[in-house]
């Protein structure tokens, strides 16, 4: 009866082990931490670039901190009512940012101006 009982308080202490210390993994059996470090280091080489918001997949939306899949969904779909963002304000529209949120995102995002085919403007 004893083994049992240390079996069972040995797997109830790995699993709270387990919890507590990160070795929790994401859906797609990605250690979270290690998912979470690669998602800074992304957010850390494409700020420098900025983020084109009206090229960007909702991958590249969700390497930024803080938007996840519904958000970078929300962006993308009110883009396509408006044809595409003329400034970085036009985020304001989207569910999910607000004015906080936005000034955050002001450092990553841009908007590439189109040349026209000729080269002039």
């Amino acid at each position: 009866m004893r083994k049992i009982l240390y079996i069972i308080l040995l797997c109830l202490a790995s699993y709270a082990v387990t919890y507590f210390y990160g070795l929790k993994t994401t859906t797609d059996g990605t250690p979270y931490e290690k998912q979470l470090v690669e998602r800074i280091k992304e957010i850390d080489l494409g700020a420098e670039d900025g983020i084109d918001i009206n090229k960007a997949t909702k991958r590249d939306f969700m390497k930024v901190y803080g938007i996840g899949e519904s958000i970078a969904e929300k962006i993308i779909e009110y883009r396509e009512e408006l044809g595409g963002f003329r400034g970085i304000e036009d985020l304001l529209g989207a569910e999910g940012i607000g004015e906080k949120r936005l000034d955050k995102l002001r450092e990553i995002f841009k908007i590439e101006k189109e040349e026209t085919q000729n080269g002039n403007n």
